[in-house]
């Protein structure tokens, strides 16, 4: 079973400024546990930056145009492309940013569509910079500029590959439902905070694909206080149902750990022992499986996270403490000490409304989506 991490050290050099909520620092924070754990061999797979012309297969010109120049053009002329100040500032290295980030996915996506084509069993690939999900073809949004997963996407669609796109992120994927909205060459599923009390706004169970794409696109909203339950019974009745009637070649995954307790941006309480639960089921579909970060914009949750889903692409897990030190000397000690431990849950929603909620999301996608996936 073939894996690799991707990573470009150039990216932890850029900063969306102070006190915004994506700091990259957390790759960096991300690699020095992966080493303290000794899961780093293999070790990460440098990346370089992808080509405008790459980009350009997710992106209109006339937005990549905006974007290369974003640092020299005045507010005014920014505006209409989402660049500003909040989510999405204009900040030196921007489109080298941009074009780091791509270039890990893609090659990524590339690695693993050359291990399928080799007849490898059960790749894995996993570039945690990756996963800007809200990007869209001529506009930035939710802190993303390039949607990365798109563009990978595109490399396994070209090979012929049908792809089961898995978006776990507290935030509806809505720039890459955009892109394959109309096709069934993708099965795009996102389970995600309730976009009427959270960003995109969007992701509800109508938004089902159009066309050709009429039924795949799955949208699984959750409502505030939503946890390991909801996502087990999501496991059960939704994943596995979809999987056996789409018959996927490979798995993508957004895992994006905003949807872990306590994060500053959302209000779902998906424990870490609910993740692993997913991520053995990523693993238990036997499937060539390629996966991204994404959000997460509490520390901790970022670390132990992503450590856990690297560490189960490799077939291992994590230890009960994290710790003490790592190849480069100690590890902070503001960080907890102790992987598995959860804040006390902050009682958001009556679990009786939750169940109710997810039960009629759940029937509407049974009688009106799920006959049109395989036929």
């Amino acid at each position: 079973m073939p894996e690799a991490l991707f990573h470009s050290p150039h990216l932890t050099k850029i900063s969306y400024g102070p006190g915004h909520p994506f700091q990259v620092e957390r790759l960096e924070d991300l690699l020095g546990m992966l080493g303290a754990l000794e899961l780093l061999p293999p070790p990460p797979v440098e990346t370089g930056p992808a080509t405008r012309e790459e980009i350009a297969r997710g992106h209109d010109l006339a937005y990549l145009d905006a974007l290369e120049a974003a640092e020299t053009l005045p507010p005014r002329e920014t505006v209409a492309w989402g660049f500003g100040a909040g989510d999405n500032p204009v900040f030196p290295g921007l489109w080298e940013s941009c074009r780091l980030i791509a270039g890990g996915s893609l090659a990524a996506a590339r690695w693993l569509r050359d291990r399928i084509e080799e007849g490898e069993d059960r790749p894995r690939a996993f570039h945690p910079g990756g996963g800007l999900h809200h990007a869209h073809r001529a506009r930035a949004a939710g802190f993303c500029y390039v949607n990365d997963p798109v563009l990978a996407i595109r490399v396994l669609v070209d090979a012929g590959l049908r792809v089961l796109y898995v978006d776990v992120d507290a935030h509806h994927g809505d720039g890459v439902q955009e892109a394959f909205y109309a096709s069934r060459a993708v099965l795009t599923v996102s389970i995600h905070q309730d976009g009427r009390t959270l960003f995109p706004g969007t992701g509800f169970p109508n938004e089902s694909g159009s066309g050709d794409g009429a039924g795949y696109a799955v949208n699984f909203p959750l409502l505030p206080g939503a946890g390991d339950e909801e996502h087990r019974r999501f496991q059960r009745l939704v994943l596995e149902p979809l999987k056996d009637r789409y018959r996927p070649d490979v798995l993508v995954t957004e895992i994006g750990v905003d949807a872990l307790p306590d994060d500053p941006l959302a209000l779902l309480e998906w424990s870490l022992c609910g993740l692993d639960d997913f991520l053995r089921w990523a693993d238990g579909t036997d499937l060539p499986w390629l996966s991204f970060g994404g959000g997460g914009y509490r520390r901790w949750n970022v670390i132990r996270g992503w450590s856990l889903v690297w560490a189960r692409m490799r077939g291992r897990t994590l230890p009960e403490e994290r710790p003490a030190h790592g190849p480069g000397g100690p590890l902070p000690e503001s960080w907890p000490r102790r992987f598995w431990d959860e804040p006390p849950s902050r009682h958001l929603t009556d679990p009786q409304v939750r169940r109710e909620h997810f039960d009629q999301v759940l029937s509407f996608l049974q009688e009106r989506v799920f006959p049109r996936i395989g036929t």
